[in-house]
């Protein structure tokens, strides 16, 4: 029985219109399919391309990855469109599967020292030196936003303010730092486990508007472009095993 696991979505081209059909990978055991996990490495395995327009469209699903003989066998990266409790169901039901397809060589103690790792974060955390991935990918993000800073003031305050709205209110009333300040932390450390470890204390690090300001301020720095771009993405509403 193989362990890893995908399964057909049904998609619509945002530029062409054209209805298709996609694989869409959410289990993925790295000894099975290296090509697989080469695509993951690069931050593209859910990248699927319309056939008739060409047009680059991403469907957003969860990936549920499993390295036999790594120190971590397992690792969970959540969809960037859902909630905690979706997070939650859709890692057991992954869990569950790949604990069926595995059968005795299953450990429990793999869920113990499992990471969740933010999508973003993705190609860091898998890279040959993570801690340089991380320093790198700090570098863009800085970059990004001191050139939004500079040349657009007002979007930067929009994204500053919404974001420490969204802050307080989790912190139900409790001062908490600006986005752009808590960032600036996060750039600042000096490993890739202070870094994890920085943004599991600071859940508002892992938001959708903070992952789309990350994501923005990192393509800003390598194309020089919009430092805010949009990134139109398809949710994979398939459920879950």
């Amino acid at each position: 029985m193989t362990h890893s696991f995908s399964q057909t979505a049904n998609l619509t081209c945002p530029d062409c219109g054209q209805s298709f059909t996609a694989e869409v990978w959410l289990v993925v055991d790295a000894s099975e399919h290296a090509e697989l996990l080469s695509r993951i490495q690069n931050g593209a395995l859910h990248d699927l391309p319309c056939p008739y327009c060409g047009h680059e469209g991403q469907v957003d699903a969860p990936l549920l990855l499993y390295r036999p003989g790594e120190t971590t066998p397992l690792l969970f990266s959540p969809a960037q469109r859902t909630t905690e409790e979706e997070d939650r169901e859709q890692a057991g039901g992954l869990l569950g599967y790949l604990h069926d397809a595995l059968g005795s060589a299953w450990q429990d103690e793999w869920l113990e020292g499992m990471p969740t790792v933010p999508r973003d974060f993705l190609q860091a955390a898998l890279s040959d030196d993570p801690e340089a991935a991380m320093r790198q990918m700090a570098a863009q993000a800085e970059q990004g936003l001191e050139r939004l800073r500079q040349e657009d003031p007002a979007a930067y305050g929009e994204l500053e303010a919404a974001v420490q709205q969204r802050v307080d209110e989790e912190a139900e009333g409790e001062t908490a730092p600006p986005l752009p300040a808590t960032l600036q932390q996060f750039i600042q450390a000096d490993t890739w486990t202070a870094s994890y470890r920085f943004v599991q204390a600071h859940q508002e690090l892992l938001g959708e508007e903070a992952m789309a300001l990350l994501d923005g301020l990192v393509n800003a720095a390598r194309q020089g472009g919009d430092p805010c771009p949009g990134r139109a993405r398809t949710r994979c509403d398939a459920s879950v095993p």
